[in-house]
């Protein structure tokens, strides 16, 4: 539970921070539209893998509680594996995102490897 809240606030401050050093004020372009989709889908996600492991058991005390033999409990192992599973298709967008922009940009070729390695270093 603390994970997802956690590496929430994470993934939205790179990927606003994304958003104000790529895109231009008022631009719509697809940086602009991925960052906030990542940001949508993030949000919607975590929150509710939250309030799923939260609320895994009725009763709530099953879940911590292994004399209580009434009741029953979520998956809580398929919500772990489908939170890995988004986990690592966000962070792959959030490395690939920057990208796109790094290497449209007019400058020579040894600054774009070295601008996009950094970007590349910072996400991990």
């Amino acid at each position: 539970v603390l994970y997802n809240v956690i590496i929430l606030p994470l993934k939205l401050s790179l990927t606003l921070q994304v958003l104000r050093f790529f895109v231009a004020p008022g631009a719509r372009n697809f940086t602009y539209w991925m960052s906030h989709g990542l940001i949508w889908l993030n949000a919607l996600f975590y929150v509710t893998c939250t309030f799923l492991l939260i609320f895994a058991c009725k009763p709530e005390a099953k879940q911590y509680d292994p004399t209580i033999t009434e009741g029953h409990c979520l998956d809580t192992a398929a919500i772990l594996i489908s939170t890995a599973v988004l986990n690592t298709i966000s962070d792959a967008l959030m490395l690939i995102l920057p990208q796109r922009v790094i290497w449209d940009l007019t400058m020579p070729m040894k600054r774009k490897v070295g601008l996009s390695a950094a970007f590349l270093v910072a996400m991990l």
